[in-house]
Formats: structure tokens, C-alpha cells, sequence
């Protein structure tokens, strides 16, 4: 006969599969047992005790039956949509629901949007996000608990104020070696610029700053 020593008491079924006499009169029985809890239980242990009598006297064992929940994925939020007006900065603050079961880790991201999105702590649930255009923006938390994960997203409608004219950005190419007393190099330099002012055109010139000899 089985009993429940201790812990929750769950619904059960047990089925008798077998027996057999031996040749000195042992006799053997076993059975399966299946049971199931009627309510939600976080974690919970339950020893079951098998008694065996033959009429004089009594034979019994115990069994641990531990029960864990199921694990869920996480359930997250990224937050409200945003719009921004002449800022290049945001704040993010998501939040996270979990069972507890796994190692919970977070991680932001852009899905989409005109340029590169910089996150000051992109593995926190609050964090801020930097542009460097104006624009429409589709970034996503994710949170993974080593198992299962989730994901939410937040718009953010940013316009990054103009920084007026930039002067433009110069490479003259790498440092070069000759060998004395005469030599012709060719020289490759690059220059970026913002386009501005508007209407106005890209000069480039050349010059010598130092050195013993002339150069043309």
C-alpha cells in the first residue's frame, strides 16, 4: 500500500503489474504509481511510503519526490515610445518579469533607424542611447534566462540638433621613407565634409611645413 509520509498530497493512481511466487514461497509485487497536484506550487518535496504486510507482519520504505515548476520565459517591456526634439540623448528603462529559474540577462539593440545607435550600459534595463541623426528609431530589449527569452520593443522619434558648419576632415596618408639625394613620391590624401555653407565647394592644397630640400 502506498502512503504520503509528509509534503503536499497529490492526487495518485497506482496499478498493480506484476507478481510471482518464488520457490521458497517469496512472493513479488510491484507496482507504478502516477500522481499530480491539483494547485500551483513553486517547489515542493513529497515522501511516499510503500508498506508491504503479509497478514503477521509489516515491511515499509520511503521515496523522495521532489517537484520543480516549469520554467517560463521571460516577460519584458521596453518602455513607452519616445519623441525627442533637439537632443542627441535619451534615457531607456525597460523592465523585466521572471520565474527566477535561469541566470537573467538583458541586452539592448537597434532594429532599425537612419544611423548607429551608441548605449551607455547596453546589458542594464536602464540605460541611455545616443544619435548622431535625426530620425525615427526601432530599438529592442531582449532578456534570456539561459533557457528561454523574450523581447519588446520602443520607437524613438529624435531630432538631433544641427552642430552648424564642421571643418572638414583631412587624411594626408601614411608616412613615407626616401632614398637620398632624389626622389619622386606619390602622395594620396582624402578630405570629408559636411557641405556647408550651403552652395559653397571643396578646395584642397598641398604644402611643404619643413625639411632641407624643396619640394614640388
Amino acid at each position: 500500500m502506498w502512503s504520503k509520509s509528509s509534503g503536499l498530497t497529490p492526487r495518485s493512481r497506482a496499478r498493480r503489474s506484476n507478481s510471482a511466487l518464488g520457490s521458497f514461497g517469496s512472493r513479488s509485487v510491484s507496482f507504478d504509481i502516477c500522481f499530480y497536484y491539483t494547485t500551483f506550487i513553486s517547489v515542493a518535496s513529497t515522501d511516499l511510503q510503500l508498506a508491504a504486510s503479509d497478514s503477521l507482519l509489516t515491511g515499509s520504505a520511503l521515496v523522495l519526490i521532489r517537484v520543480q515548476p516549469a520554467n517560463h520565459a521571460p516577460v519584458v517591456d521596453a518602455g513607452q515610445n519616445q519623441t525627442i526634439t533637439n537632443a542627441a540623448t535619451t534615457q531607456l528603462s525597460g523592465s523585466v518579469q521572471d520565474d527566477g529559474i535561469g541566470a537573467l540577462i538583458f541586452s539592448w539593440s537597434m532594429v532599425s533607424g537612419p544611423a548607429a545607435v551608441a548605449f551607455s550600459a547596453p546589458n542594464q534595463l536602464a540605460t541611455s542611447a545616443t544619435f548622431t541623426k535625426s530620425g525615427s528609431y526601432l530599438l529592442r530589449l531582449t532578456a534570456n534566462d539561459t533557457f528561454l527569452s523574450d523581447a519588446a520593443d520602443v520607437t524613438i522619434t529624435i531630432t538631433v540638433p544641427n552642430p552648424g558648419n564642421q571643418p572638414p576632415v583631412v587624411n594626408a596618408g601614411a608616412d613615407q621613407t626616401v632614398i637620398a639625394p632624389s626622389a619622386t613620391l606619390a602622395l594620396t590624401g582624402t578630405a570629408s565634409d559636411d557641405g556647408l555653407p550651403a552652395g559653397s565647394s571643396l578646395t584642397y592644397q598641398w604644402s611643404k611645413l619643413s625639411g632641407p630640400a624643396a619640394a614640388d
